[in-house]
């Protein structure tokens, strides 16, 4: 949507305008050269001096012009995946259950959402085909990467699958 706002009242406008008509007419009301010669062209002389006139007094009050773009975006939901070898020694995790569950969720959020996976293990990895060193646990990094990356935008959840097992970073 495009406006143009000046930062004045209403009113100067009235006043410009009344100006630029005074002096437009002014110049060319006691010529007599005009009244005898009778032509087209001092009326077209008075309205480009009227428009000119006009023009530099309406910029003399700083018109802005203001374009406003909208632009609507799905809310972000970042999962992060660990995949450290404390994930995939116990018995309680089973990897090809917890590659599944990831999959269904996204696909169910995929829809409404911008799903960003990051995989976590010592380092970060934000593709599949991204190697991780899963020797230890890093929970704060992928956080804090999170906290970081996404501060400015609309960022709908963070889901966190993880065993809870860490051996690294903040506490």
């Amino acid at each position: 949507m495009d406006s143009i706002q000046i930062s004045y009242s209403g009113v100067f406008l009235i006043v410009i305008f009344v100006i630029a008509v005074l002096y437009a007419l002014g110049l060319y009301y006691r010529d007599k050269r005009i009244k005898e010669n009778k032509s087209w062209l001092p009326y077209l002389l008075s309205a480009l001096r009227f428009a000119s006139i006009l023009g530099i007094l309406f910029l003399l009050l700083t018109p802005l012009i203001r374009h406003l773009v909208t632009e609507q975006m799905n809310p972000s939901i970042v999962l992060l995946s660990d995949h450290s070898g404390s994930m995939y020694s116990n018995e309680i995790v089973d990897s090809s259950l917890y590659e599944t569950k990831i999959q269904a969720i996204k696909s169910q959020l995929g829809e409404d959402y911008d799903i960003q996976e990051i995989r976590f293990g010592t380092n970060m990895a934000f593709d599949a085909k991204d190697s991780i060193d899963g020797s230890s646990s890093n929970l704060s990094a992928p956080l804090e990467y999170v906290s970081e990356t996404y501060e400015d935008q609309n960022l709908g959840a963070v889901i966190l699958f993880s065993d809870g097992i860490f051996n690294e970073g903040k506490n």
